[in-house]
């Protein structure tokens, strides 16, 4: 054979790597031996085939979400194949793994790795079998290779790893059972920190390369179910030269002399450190990745205390405000202990305190970790509050609040020239029922795409959109092409002015049609909101991306439409989001600006 060992290396530090026997079907997906937890992923997430002689691996879609081979995601019973060096995600954008087929057997692989359920070629149902045998029960080893001169070496490799399994198994049964036998006033979590871990964390550093984080675990960090996170600049930190940014890698110091004390003693009372930071300057070249890990490393040794750190250097749902870290801390970085959100928290300096909420002290720059908290639902505090035990200070949430989502009317008669009619409309009643002109009006994102298809196309109306045909020209040819159609046009623009709107009322009026306009109730937060909302949503995906300097630029243009400039009526049209799943529903109704 070409290759004697083949494996999917972990890009994660809490996953060991799954080892991959040759010519034999393998289910690989959410089990005890991958330690994966993440409920997306199947149990029969894919189906692998290794080729020790062609250094290849065919790929087969099984699971409900598509894992992703090369940037690309999978379709349901699809099969690819894949070559050494490869990246392979078991879920889209998560749980990364490399391939990797080496000449001989490496000892120096780490005793994570792990041989899979499935390596006897199970089948699902095999694999469900397996759930209902007992915890303490040997798990499945490889086959042996065939060739004579590596059998003997095969078997010692194998030997080893099924003991090192043996261990962890033993090592959980024996944690259950202790935490069976302490009674919930006897401090549990405390008494826990004796034992072993269940799973050990290996140190160093791990690029989330598709989510933009930088994560580090310090040498001897243990997962635990309470967590105490922090922020890291102007809460365990701040500058030494006393300038709002660092002039270098060096320029340090710990915030306050109580830090070092009050970290030990949350180790002693059973929690895990986390240390979750915004380091958006790395992104743009303010400062160098290596300078910066460095720097990590020698305040956590400066503390003294073993802790895990999240790095994120991109925007979007990795970026506090947005849970985006926390959920991957909940799924891959906590070794499959279930966090519990009410006896965790998070500390951080972006509070959004007014100027003087101390004398003399500025207004916080944002409010970004404050709302960090409030998504996650767990305990806020600031440094000040939670070092020093100074009382809550005064502080202000941004004006737009997603968790609030009023009920009201699809759409509303604002002003007509034509006889009274219901003043509420609902989907049904917007079309008119006769060849017109509707020209929306309102900010990017503001949702009139979404409106248009949704209430307006299945009515026969002609959907025209700038960002597709480039020019308001063109947006006025396909408007004429469309009433020479006897067909209705949508003008779907933003439209913030007389003079962009008066172009469609005189092609209405040529042809002698009515012309309305539907504003769209939508606030520059709100904007600001689903535009964030979106960008997470199609991320990977084409699409015109929409700037905060866009928004502002139809906030400056503005001007409210009026019946006076042609129009047959005015019809305000209030946001009422739709989603598509709970978890749309849930992300939407989080805070994803910090302001």
């Amino acid at each position: 054979m070409r290759y004697s060992n083949c494996m999917l290396r972990s890009k994660s530090a809490t996953l060991p790597n799954i080892i991959l026997p040759h010519n034999q079907d393998t289910v690989v997906g959410r089990s005890r031996s991958t330690q994966i937890r993440n409920k997306r992923c199947s149990r029969c997430q894919v189906k692998l085939r290794a080729d020790f002689d062609s250094g290849t691996i065919e790929v087969t879609q099984l699971g409900e979400n598509s894992c992703r081979v090369s940037g690309r995601r999978l379709a349901a019973r699809e099969t690819v194949t894949v070559h050494n060096g490869d990246q392979f995600d078991l879920l889209a954008e998560e749980l990364p793994y490399e391939v990797v087929f080496e000449k001989s057997f490496d000892h120096s692989i780490p005793s994570s790795a792990t041989h899979t359920e499935s390596l006897k070629s199970l089948n699902c149902g095999e694999k469900h079998r397996s759930k209902r045998k007992t915890e303490g029960e040997d798990m499945p080893l490889p086959k042996k290779h065939t060739n004579a001169d590596a059998r003997d070496e095969s078997d010692e490799h194998v030997k080893e790893v099924s003991q090192k399994l043996k261990h962890m198994q033993n090592s959980f049964k024996e944690r259950r059972n202790h935490e069976k036998s302490v009674k919930p006033n006897e401090g549990a979590t405390s008494s826990l920190c004796t034992l072993p871990p269940v799973n050990p964390v290996k140190s160093g550093w791990v690029e989330l390369r598709d989510h933009h984080v930088l994560m580090y675990n310090s040498d001897g960090l243990e997962q635990k179910s309470k967590i105490a996170a922090f922020d890291l600049d102007g809460t365990l930190i701040t500058t030494k030269s006393g300038k709002v940014f660092p002039v270098n890698s060096r320029d340090w110091r710990i915030l306050l002399p109580q830090c070092e004390a009050r970290l030990r003693s949350l180790i002693e009372e059973g929690y895990k450190l986390v240390i979750i930071t915004n380091q958006r300057g790395l992104a743009k070249g303010h400062s160098h990745e290596a300078d910066f890990k460095a720097k990590v490393e020698h305040i956590l040794k400066k503390l003294a205390v073993p802790a895990q750190v999240y790095v994120s250097v991109g925007h979007g749902f990795y970026r506090k405000p947005a849970p985006g870290i926390w959920r991957h801390l909940e799924a891959e970085g906590n070794g499959g202990i279930p966090v519990k959100l009410e006896e965790s928290f998070y500390v951080g300096d972006a509070a959004g305190r007014p100027a003087n909420w101390e004398p003399k002290r500025k207004k916080d720059f944002s409010c970004s970790d404050r709302l960090f908290a409030l998504n996650i639902g767990i305990a806020f505090y600031t440094p000040e509050e939670f070092f020093l035990k100074r009382p809550a200070a005064k502080f202000e949430l941004p004006a737009f609040d997603p968790r609030q989502v009023p009920d009201l009317p699809l759409a509303e008669v604002v002003a007509t020239t034509g006889p009274n009619r219901s003043k509420f409309l609902n989907g049904d009643d917007l079309s008119a029922g006769h060849t017109e002109v509707v020209v929306l009006v309102g900010y990017p994102a503001s949702g009139k795409s979404h409106f248009a298809k949704e209430y307006l196309v299945p009515k026969q109306y002609v959907h025209i959109n700038r960002d597709m045909l480039k020019s308001w020209q063109k947006c006025v040819e396909e408007c004429e092409k469309a009433l020479e159609r006897d067909r209705s046009a949508v003008i779907d623009n933003t439209n913030p002015d007389p003079e962009s709107r008066k172009r469609f009322i005189d092609i209405a009026k040529k042809h002698g049609c009515e012309c309305r306009c539907f504003v769209f109730d939508c606030s520059l937060e709100r904007a600001k909101h689903n535009n964030q909302f979106r960008e997470i949503k199609l991320k990977g995906q084409p699409h015109i991306s929409v700037t905060d300097m866009v928004l502002y630029s139809h906030r400056s243009k503005f001007k409210e439409p009026c019946l006076s400039e042609g129009f047959f009526e005015i019809v305000k049209i209030n946001f009422v989001p739709k989603f598509s799943t709970p978890e749309d529903e849930k992300l939407y109704r989080s805070f994803l600006k910090d302001k």
